[in-house]
């Protein structure tokens, strides 16, 4: 089950809006926490998953998948979101190192996610640098 919608702008490192509105999340991606107001700080690499994400998404088109496992509720869409070179959007933040996979609930692509936060903290990129 898959949709296309336009990106209006990403919310976070793992959260977008659509320009009808609609808040997509990231299924497997936890990021650290970013707000755009200089009065609420920032979470250390939340400003580096938001422009990784700002910068491949902004106003572009994107397809939606679903994942059974994962229903949406209200405004909030759960999906794997493909870019239009077919790059997975979910597994390219872990592969670069700007989140960490959320596995709270059991997901279709987890080992494919998981497998590139592995490989991630092997190559020390983003939060995984060595302090």
């Amino acid at each position: 089950n898959t949709q296309t919608v336009r990106i209006s702008y990403p919310l976070s490192g793992s959260e977008l809006r659509t320009t009808t509105g609609r808040q997509i999340t990231l299924i497997g991606v936890k990021t650290p926490f970013y707000s755009p107001a200089p009065s609420v700080p920032s979470k250390p690499g939340g400003m580096q998953a938001y422009s990784f994400l700002n910068t491949l998404v902004r106003a572009k088109e994107v397809k939606l998948e679903f994942d059974p496992a994962l229903p949406s509720r209200g405004r909030d869409t759960w999906a794997y979101v493909y870019l239009k070179d077919g790059t997975l959007l979910n597994a390219a933040i872990l592969e670069a190192g700007l989140g960490k996979l959320d596995a709270a609930k059991p997901f279709g692509k987890l080992a494919e996610l998981e497998e590139r936060e592995t490989k991630a903290r092997a190559e020390k990129r983003g939060l995984w640098q060595a302090p």
